[in-house]
């Protein structure tokens, strides 16, 4: 099942997303997830990846356009756990060094 769960957690919000991350369903996906930034107080945002087997250009354009934002906000986004496929996309349009990348969400820096 494709969706956004969205947990605000203690001391950084937690974004969890299942499901391709493509054309299709990066405009919800952008203003839900925008929406769930604006209004937390956490200065910490994760995305976890792990249930995400694709992502296309709109879904980079989207982990882009959501970093941007963050730090417009004075917030900054960690992706955790992203599989081999969608690391591979993001090494190939060399974004693997753009973005804070975690293992788990226990590996935040404090």
């Amino acid at each position: 099942m494709e969706g956004l769960a969205i947990d605000p957690g203690d001391g950084c919000l937690k974004l969890t997303y299942s499901g391709e991350i493509v054309i299709d369903t990066v405009t919800e996906l952008s203003r839900r997830a925008v929406d769930a930034v604006e209004n937390s107080p956490a200065e910490r945002v994760v995305l976890d990846l792990s249930d995400v087997p694709f992502i296309d250009s709109s879904g980079i354009g989207f982990l882009v356009s959501l970093d941007t934002r963050l730090q417009s906000l004075g917030k900054k986004l960690y992706l955790c756990c992203p599989g081999s496929q969608v690391r591979k996309t993001l090494s190939l349009v060399q974004l693997h060094r753009y973005f804070n990348f975690i293992d788990h969400i226990d590996d935040l820096p404090a």
